[in-house]
């Protein structure tokens, strides 16, 4: 669930939209944990959106009971009719900035993951990290996905930089509106890497870079509506012309270069901390 947007009429088609991005990060994810999955027990996953992952979990961890965690009560309420009568899922509404135990005991869960959320915790990472590491079985092991956007001239990048284009705003007027650029809510991966090494024991990491190649330019713009709702609402006179803005940035994006935005994307793999290395601050 994305923190700070808020859900109307308007995020619909945020399912489909959602599976769009999130399967590519679901294989990636398991071909990571790889055995680990087999041998689970028991597998969390924060932030679980529209349940892709927790699809492709459940498939590779046959014998492991499957947790997912998320905001968003109406994502939560679909993922239980849908998995209604599967005794191996379950699901709670759950706001990853606070205390995991009560859902998750330390020490119980053999795999965690959580793909591209961190940067909506931003700044509470370093506490978020910790309680992962604190949830995992002694052997257990994590996988995040965290995306570091390049800057453009604007000093904005992936969506934010398409939204800065079609509203010809600067980053100062995303402050006013109340916007923060998820570039400003990333950690870079230097500082980022510092900071599971601190929690876990063994930490290492892959980058691919994801492109976002719709049809055209209309269906960037449905993206945005379903995936954001009102977030980038306060730069534009009103939701009529935010998409239509949105809808021509984006085409001439995609005439361009044949894709709306390019966003580096670093897959890790973090092992439970050894028993005498604890967790550091």
């Amino acid at each position: 669930m994305t923190a700070g947007v808020q859900h109307d009429d308007r995020m619909a088609g945020y399912a489909d939209h959602s599976r769009l991005r999130q399967t590519p990060d679901a294989l990636r994810v398991v071909a990571a944990l790889g055995e680990r999955l087999a041998r689970a027990r028991s597998v969390v996953d924060l932030g679980c959106g529209t349940g892709a992952l927790i699809d492709a979990l459940a498939g590779a961890a046959p014998s492991a009971a499957i947790t997912g965690l998320d905001a968003a009560v109406p994502r939560i309420a679909e993922l239980r009719a849908r998995h209604a009568g599967d005794v191996r899922v379950r699901f709670a509404v759950h706001d990853l900035r606070e205390p995991l135990s009560a859902l998750v005991p330390n020490g119980s869960a053999d795999v965690i993951t959580m793909t591209a959320v961190l940067h909506w915790l931003h700044p509470g990472e370093s506490a978020v990290v910790r309680r992962i590491a604190t949830a995992l079985t002694t052997g257990g092991a994590a996988v995040l996905t965290t995306y570091h956007p390049v800057l453009e001239a604007s000093g904005l990048g992936g969506t934010d930089a398409v939204i800065a284009e079609a509203a010809g705003a600067t980053a100062a007027q995303f402050d006013g509106a109340g916007v923060v650029p998820v570039s400003r809510r990333t950690l870079p991966a230097v500082a980022l890497e510092r900071t599971l090494r601190g929690a876990f024991g063994e930490v290492e990491s892959v980058e691919h870079t994801a492109r976002t190649a719709p049809a055209d330019g209309t269906a960037f713009a449905d993206y945005v509506d379903s995936t954001f709702g009102d977030y980038y609402q306060g730069l534009f006179p009103d939701h009529a012309t935010q998409r239509a803005a949105v809808a021509a940035a984006a085409q001439r994006r995609l005439d361009a270069t044949g894709a709306v935005t390019s966003m580096p994307i670093r897959t890790w793999l973090c092992t439970a901390p050894d028993a005498d290395q604890g967790i550091r601050a």
